[in-house]
């Protein structure tokens, strides 16, 4: 049994150094063909029910860190660890894949001019995957999926999910949002929902969604995203030593009860802890045209359910209608400095907009936080703070 594991990783690092280029187009090409680009493959989806993809999945399952291996996934595939695929104009189906660890990354993007469309992509138990220039999206298909664009997923049975980056592709339930809060409910997807470690989102746009970048786990990076057109939470921290960078987040449709954030973040609710966390040049802006259908109110950064230790939360530009402006309950050694937090209708419901730290909601004391060189309407902090400007 050694020997034979011992071959496959063999036969999966030799793979990886002699890396290789294949392209898809599902307009023109054929599984018989070569996957150049002058004899490419069909569709993605197409690419992956045939087997074509040589990976790795754990056995046997359920998944135990102790006890389960690694076995090699379609012996006879074509493309392994390293590799990359190549995707021309058009519809490229679902992607949907179930326990491919790769001992380097395989790369799913498209051709430059090129626009491919995938319908979702869904990762579960998944390891060392890159997706790139890609669209999102099951509009061109004929229907709202009403679900989630992009899902990375860790799995109690199947095992866990890491290592996956997502640059530069538009995730978006529909071309254009829609003026009723019905077509909003019956018809949004949200963007992005990670259960996984070691995840980079980067240079991302997600426009008309529900929930635009839920994170859940560890050392999560989501950098320079433009999250435009959303009915939820714009950004979800549910982990720790992530980092939210550089992100504009606006355009907040109020078509439910959901008390909606530009970014949000909760602990010690269902085993999440949220410590380690840096918020660094964000920008939240609720509405940029007040006389579209569905504006409503927006609180910005909230972390309402602590206990939050060592967060950095510097540099944000918060433009919102709510006293939430930035809000912790329950915070330990974190620092909010050089942050501008405005209500530009202050006097108007629900009020105006603040910076606080405050009790966890148990009546616990917050401690050893820095709230210092900010501007807000108001402060409510039994903190160190210094330099901060009322408006």
């Amino acid at each position: 049994m050694k020997i034979i594991k011992t071959l496959c990783l063999i036969v999966l690092c030799t793979s990886s150094l002699l890396a290789s280029r294949f392209y898809l187009d599902p307009n023109q090409g054929d599984l018989a063909n070569s996957g150049t680009m002058i004899s490419p493959w069909p569709s993605l989806e197409e690419v992956i029910d045939a087997g074509y993809i040589m990976s790795q999945r754990y056995s046997p399952l359920p998944y135990n860190s102790e006890t389960s291996d690694l076995i090699i996934r379609n012996p006879d595939g074509i493309v392994g660890a390293g590799d990359t695929l190549i995707l021309m104009d058009g519809l490229h189906g679902s992607v949907f894949l179930l326990g491919y660890i790769n001992q380097m990354p395989i790369t799913v993007m498209g051709m430059d001019g090129h626009s491919p469309v995938v319908e979702y992509i869904h990762l579960r138990a998944c390891k060392n995957w890159r997706f790139e220039n890609i669209e999102v999206s099951s509009e061109p298909y004929g229907y709202y999926l009403n679900g989630r664009l992009c899902f990375v997923e860790s799995h109690s049975w199947h095992g866990p999910s890491s290592h996956v980056e997502i640059l530069g592709c538009e995730m978006y339930s529909a071309a254009e949002p829609w003026e009723t809060a019905e077509e909003w409910s019956e018809k949004v997807s949200s963007g992005l929902y990670i259960i996984g470690d070691s995840v980079t989102v980067l240079n991302n746009v997600l426009r008309n969604i529900g929930f635009g970048i839920t994170a859940t786990g560890d050392y999560i990076v989501a950098s320079r995203n433009r999250i435009v057109n959303f009915s939820g939470d714009g950004m979800r921290l549910l982990g720790s030593h992530q980092v939210f960078s550089y992100n504009l987040i606006k355009n907040c449709y109020d078509i439910n009860e959901n008390h909606d954030d530009g970014i949000q973040s909760w602990a010690q609710i269902n085993g999440i802890v949220a410590d380690d966390n840096q918020l660094i040049g964000n920008i939240i802006i609720n509405t940029d045209d007040t006389e579209r259908p569905l504006n409503g109110p927006l609180q910005g950064i909230g972390c309402f359910d602590g206990f939050y230790n060592r967060w950095r939360v510097e540099n944000n530009l918060v433009l919102v209608d709510h006293w939430h402006g930035i809000t912790f309950l329950g915070a330990n050694d974190c620092q909010i400095v050089n942050n501008t937090v405005i209500d530009l209708t202050p006097d108007m419901t629900p009020g105006a907009s603040w910076i606080r730290v405050a009790d966890h909601k148990n009546g616990t004391a917050s401690a050893g936080c820095l709230v210092a060189n900010n501007v807000a309407n108001s402060f409510h902090v039994d903190a160190n703070t210094s330099n901060n400007v009322i408006l």
